[in-house]
């Protein structure tokens, strides 16, 4: 029957994954000593949006609000004050662990956890970002995309990410993945023909009509609902779908109660 196939619609809101904690990975311990040149990028956040029939349709034209990290404005990304090198691992963040085997003498790195991989220790952590160097804050970005976006696009936007702890970092990138949402009992996108499972009233279907339909770009078009019409039968609305594509009517024969 009809709702079967197609794409399967999500409702995402906002997915940070696990943004914050594999943020702090960042800390830019590991090999530091030869490292400092080097700049780190921040993490990138992947933002999953729900997109209606009309968005579909129409294109999505509007503001999304999304949570990221920044250099806590308080310690410029220190930590906090009194801030050294880990003299456990020399301030590269990692530990070498040396085992005996069977097989001789086996070397392994793990990140230091006296300074969870930081590289170093901060005395007296800063009360506004408990010592981790980040803030959570609030941004919006403007999304303006054509209609016909498919169950899945995504679209990035550069430097709109997570910042780094250092200053000569380089802020990491936003990408926003769209997800179809809507009732797949009543609609079907394929491609850029939208299928429309549609009531008609049991005498309409006998006799014929012509029905005032209102289309989701708001467009009102009329439908000629041919005589003895079957439960399933197709009428095809041509150009009036994506992007001049098709629109297909399903009818549904509505029975007397």
């Amino acid at each position: 029957g009809f709702g079967q196939g197609g794409f399967q619609g999500g409702f995402g809101g906002f997915d940070m994954g696990d943004m914050f904690g594999d943020m702090f990975n960042m800390f830019g311990g590991r090999g530091r000593s030869n490292q400092r040149s080097r700049q780190t990028k921040g993490q990138t956040i992947q933002l999953n949006v729900s997109i209606s029939i009309d968005e579909i349709f129409n294109g999505v034209h509007r503001e999304i609000e999304y949570t990221t990290l920044q250099r806590c404005s308080e310690c410029n990304g220190e930590g906090g004050k009194g801030v050294k090198l880990c003299p456990h691992c020399n301030g590269t963040g990692m530990l070498t662990e040396t085992q005996r085997t069977p097989f001789g003498i086996s070397q392994t790195m793990r990140p230091c956890h006296h300074c969870n991989g930081a590289g170093k220790i901060v005395e007296h952590k800063c009360n506004k970002c408990n010592g981790s160097g980040f803030e959570k804050v609030t941004k919006k970005v403007y999304v303006d995309q054509g209609p016909g976006i498919e169950n899945g696009a995504a679209i990035q936007y550069n430097g709109l990410g997570c910042q780094t702890k250092e200053k000569n970092g380089i802020d990491g990138d936003l990408v926003i993945i769209f997800n179809h949402s809507f009732d797949q009992n009543k609609y079907q996108v394929r491609g850029n023909v939208v299928y429309e499972l549609v009531e008609i009233p049991y005498y309409d279907c006998i006799l014929g009509t012509i029905l005032k339909h209102r289309l989701p770009n708001n467009k009102e078009v009329d439908v000629i609902i041919p005589s003895c019409a079957q439960d399933g039968q197709q009428v095809v609305l041509r150009g009036c779908g994506i992007n001049n594509a098709n629109y297909i009517i399903v009818i549904k024969v509505k029975m007397p109660t």
